[in-house]
């Protein structure tokens, strides 16, 4: 029945599209003030997705993006343990299911840091094998992205403001297992399988499915600083840490990122401290807890990065999980050493 309703919204939309000039003629333009500054919300997805075709299947799938030829568009894809495969009606597949020529779209966490290397590898949550709509059908679409509630009262919003949806009670919504789901949706990474959508942004629809990716577990309590004196990378003699008692449990961001190769540098183009080379992108403010790389989101770790004065030189410090999640290096300890291992 919702379906009927949402065909005959989108029905009408396209009759008022069809309203004779002249009618429009006698509504009069909006006339903004000289110094009224219009200024649009940002809305940014928290996931992102490729959209590619399967040239090889190994231990990664090798993969072009669609329209592209040659060496350009090339992605490898790491089917992971907790990777969900879904053709575009919501069906549940497996790795198996993927050959070459399979044309896929993965969806993978915007949040998430990519290794420097090339072809870009990405880790999916959710890959979508496209599959073609039986004759006579809608073609199948799907969204994966954290849904919020909207300005439409009873309505959930993507985080991209792309699509909404209200979700009633006999909507079909399972978890990662494919479960019944009764919890509350609201701020929830979902992928949501659709057919019909209105024309308006955001875009208006009644899911076939909704499958919920996370289950909001309780967050854990950040691991206590690890005592540590030295640093060694990548099997590199261990050298003793400059590290400060004023920046306890933060580490000195230029000797770890000089040892593991990279430049640091003051950037005068954004005012900020720089780590590595320009196509990294990498770089922060001290003082402010956000740490930029490229064009993904911002990340907020545990801590702002501080500087601190001794004698005539400052030490920039930065959380332990800097070098982790924004340079993604894997650091474990030995003893009283932080042991620090590089993808490149």
């Amino acid at each position: 029945m919702k379906k009927k309703i949402l065909s005959t919204v989108l029905a009408l939309g396209m009759l008022a599209s069809a309203v004779p000039a002249a009618f429009a003629e006698e509504t009069p333009a909006p006339v903004l003030a000289e110094d009224t500054a219009v200024v649009e919300p940002e809305f940014k997805a928290s996931y992102l997705n490729v959209s590619v075709k399967v040239l090889e299947k190994g231990e990664l799938l090798h993969t072009q993006l669609l329209d592209t030829e040659g060496e350009e568009g090339l992605y490898d894809i790491a089917i992971g343990d907790n990777t969900l495969i879904f053709d575009t009606k919501g069906n549940a597949l497996t790795a198996d299911d993927i050959e070459k020529d399979t044309v896929i779209k993965a969806f993978y966490n915007a949040n998430k840091p990519m290794l420097m290397i090339y072809p870009p590898r990405v880790t999916p949550e959710v890959i979508i094998v496209e599959t073609e709509a039986e004759e006579g059908t809608v073609p199948g679409s799907v969204l994966v992205d954290t849904f919020v509630k909207s300005d439409y009262e009873g309505q959930l919003v993507s985080s991209d403001n792309f699509l909404r949806f209200e979700p009633t009670e006999d909507l079909n919504v399972v978890d990662a297992e494919g479960n019944k789901f009764e919890g509350d949706l609201e701020g929830r990474d979902l992928v949501v399988f659709y057919t019909i959508a209105t024309m308006s942004i955001p875009a208006l629809t009644n899911p076939e499915k909704v499958v919920v990716l996370d289950e909001q577990e309780e967050q854990e309590e950040p691991a206590e600083a690890v005592p540590v004196t030295k640093v060694s990378v990548n099997g590199s003699e261990a050298v003793e840490l400059d590290l400060s008692a004023e920046a306890e449990g933060m580490l000195p961001v230029r000797q770890i990122a000089e040892l593991m190769g990279l430049e640091v540098r003051w950037d005068n183009i954004v005012n900020a401290v720089a780590v590595g080379t320009v196509q990294m992108g990498v770089n922060f403010n001290v003082g402010v807890n956000s740490y930029n790389k490229a064009r993904m989101t911002p990340f907020v770790l545990s801590a702002a990065p501080m500087q601190v004065v001794e004698g005539d030189y400052a030490v920039t410090y930065v959380p332990q999980e800097f070098f982790t999640e924004v340079l993604g290096a894997q650091i474990t300890t030995e003893g009283d050493t932080l042991v620090i291992t590089t993808a490149w």
